[in-house]
């Protein structure tokens, strides 16, 4: 088992800073804390602010843009360290400073590991004890960039990524199969 710091498995930084005048109507949603916090927790909302097509080409001929498989940060506020793990199926952009992003992952480490490490009490422990500030605490890039953690090979990181993928799998069964038979009930008083 190898000991790493973040910074020296994946490049850690923000968005390249977009100015409340370049918001647009419609677009490409532009995502502040808060929206990243509520993909996080897997809610569905209606974004709130857009940049054009345009202004999103412009940066990613320049910059990168978020991929799949990017790990998004919350920094700031109350739910400072909520952790997303990028997985949606458009385009999206996000507010520079209130978002840390971890991206282009080397080989050793599985993403998806990372993710899981961080959304555990040990994981986010280590990012809120890394924020400064009293009155408005925030997460920093070099202070997330030094948190080391434990990473097994990458055989024994995807086993762990299958396991828990498959509990959560389970776990959504037996939800909806509770949703089912307390409907089923309630359908059997009803008669």
């Amino acid at each position: 088992m190898n000991i790493f710091s973040i910074k020296n498995i994946c490049k850690i930084g923000s968005s390249k800073r977009i100015f409340a005048s370049e918001y647009t109507k419609k677009g490409i949603p532009f995502f502040r804390s808060t929206e990243v916090i509520e993909l996080a927790n897997k809610k569905t909302f209606i974004p709130d602010y857009y940049i054009s097509e345009n202004k999103y080409s412009e940066i990613a001929q320049k910059f990168p843009v978020p991929q799949n498989s990017d790990i998004l940060i919350a920094a700031i506020g109350a739910n400072m360290g909520t952790v997303y793990f990028v997985n949606l199926n458009y385009k999206f952009y996000f507010k520079d400073g209130n978002v840390i992003w971890l991206r282009e992952f080397e080989n050793t480490v599985n993403p998806k590991y990372l993710y899981y490490w961080l959304t555990t009490q040990k994981g986010y422990k280590e990012l809120c004890n890394t924020a400064i500030g009293s009155a408005q605490r925030a997460l920093t890039i070099d202070k997330i960039g030094n948190i080391k953690f434990k990473v097994p090979n990458t055989n024994v990181q995807q086993h762990i990524v299958d396991i828990i993928a498959y509990l959560k799998f389970l776990l959504l069964s037996l939800l909806i199969l509770d949703f089912l038979l307390i409907n089923l009930l309630v359908h059997l008083i009803q008669f």
